[in-house]
């Protein structure tokens, strides 16, 4: 047990799988780090660093170099998790203030203080979490999960307003006792939704009494109490809104519960028109690799498709060895590249039906080298251009270009080798 704000309350769980030790998330708040990259389910090995939230932590396994003995059966399923430096907790001293800086706050303030503590407490956690989330599903997720927290409403949903004008979509729903649900689980006062999609905050103490939603039948049949709807803005643009409610006779919201989702809908639609724009980005980059791999394609008839098998194969390696979002997406990226050199290969090499030439084969062998020539050229490529350059290495060192053996061959690299091969070989090809 960990006691620190920034945990969720079941945070991550570790756990041995085939003699290996892995962290997994359980979709927490803040999320679980190894190495300074947020992961999913992600293998462990001695001497990692991570992070849960702000709390950092140490894994250690047990070593035979070190202890001077072969570790037992037993030893190899120790799994010690520490926070390094522990007494390392603070600084003690005395302060000394200019008693006429402080005052004495009357008793009778002192709610409204912890509810305003509370609310800046709040802005800035909001703040800080959405501002670095840039998956647009999690960060949905995210901004409901805080609602709920805060607000303390029975059920919620975040309703997007498309750009056709066509009727808002349920992206996020929540209701206290079940899980994330679909949109269809929720169904909200339309009457109230309308009335923020035109940019206005709206509170209603009691929704069976309030005239503004006399015509509304849905608040009748789903017995809603009280209800909240405010705007979701990115830059005076609406995009949609937050809705929550309370349903039996659970509480009464507050005008001050409706300034404080009135702050978050503005940070969140900020947050959420960047995590688009940022999608809209990546998304048109991905279209641009397709269609250079299409490019490459169109010179060998036989290998139609090819790139996109690896990429399918490769993925689904990635995963299943637990690798974060992040190590995914750059596999993604490697592998509808790594055969963009073969864009200088004849194409009579390329399409030849008999045996290569030692020169044919040597103008293949030349792809990777070339092919990373070719990716280096792009902004903030990293560790694609691994397994561009190296999917033709093998674990012997008798590959190509580099001859590089073992481990020494990037993990990445090694992927696309095993999803390329297995491609080559369930494929009628030249």
């Amino acid at each position: 047990q960990i006691l620190d704000e920034g945990l969720s309350r079941t945070h991550c769980r570790f756990f041995w799988e085939k003699d290996m030790p892995f962290v997994e998330d359980m979709g927490s708040r803040n999320g679980t780090s190894v190495n300074g990259d947020k992961v999913r389910r992600h293998p462990l090995q001695g001497g990692e660093s991570g992070g849960l939230g702000t709390v950092d932590l140490e894994v250690h396994l047990p070593d035979a170099t070190v202890s001077g003995k072969e570790p037992s059966e037993k030893d190899t399923h120790v799994l010690l998790v520490e926070s390094p430096a522990p007494g390392a907790i603070g600084v003690k001293k005395r302060v000394a203030l200019d008693q006429t800086l402080l005052f004495n706050a009357p008793p009778a303030a002192a709610p409204e203080l912890k509810r305003l503590q509370r609310d800046l407490a709040t802005v800035y956690k909001v703040v800080n979490l959405f501002g670095t989330e840039n998956d647009l599903d999690r960060l949905f997720g995210l901004v409901m999960d805080t609602i709920m927290d805060v607000t303390g409403a029975d059920r919620g949903t975040i309703l997007l307003r498309p750009e056709d004008g066509a009727s808002p979509r349920a992206v996020a729903v929540r209701a206290r006792g079940r899980g994330p649900g679909r949109a269809a689980e929720l169904p909200v006062s339309r009457t109230i939704v309308e009335e923020g999609l035109k940019g206005l905050s709206l509170i209603t103490a009691d929704a069976m009494l309030d005239e503004r939603f006399k015509a509304g039948a849905s608040i009748v049949m789903q017995n809603i109490h009280a209800a909240m709807c405010v705007p979701l803005e990115s830059h005076d643009k609406v995009l949609g809104v937050i809705y929550v409610d309370t349903t039996g006779n659970h509480r009464h919201f507050a005008e001050a519960d409706l300034d404080l989702l009135s702050v978050i809908g503005k940070q969140a639609g900020i947050a959420i028109q960047r995590a688009s724009y940022l999608q809209e980005t990546r998304d048109l980059f991905y279209a641009t690799v397709l269609t250079l791999a299409a490019a490459i394609e169109a010179k060998d008839r036989y290998t139609k498709g090819h790139s996109e098998r690896v990429t399918t194969f490769s993925v689904a390696i990635a995963e299943s060895l637990g690798l974060s979002g992040e190590e995914v997406h750059t596999v993604r990226l490697s592998a509808l590249l790594h055969d963009v050199g073969k864009i200088g290969v004849p194409e009579a090499v390329l399409n030849k039906q008999g045996k290569l030439t030692p020169e044919e084969y040597g103008a293949i062998q030349a792809h990777p080298h070339a092919g990373s020539l070719i990716v280096q050229n792009i902004p903030k490529i990293g560790k694609v251009l691994e397994g561009v350059r190296h999917h033709h290495e093998k674990w012997n060192g008798k590959g190509y270009p580099d001859h590089l053996a073992g481990e020494a061959i990037p993990r990445i690299a090694r992927i696309i080798a095993v999803a390329d091969a297995y491609d080559a070989m369930s494929s009628h090809r030249a």
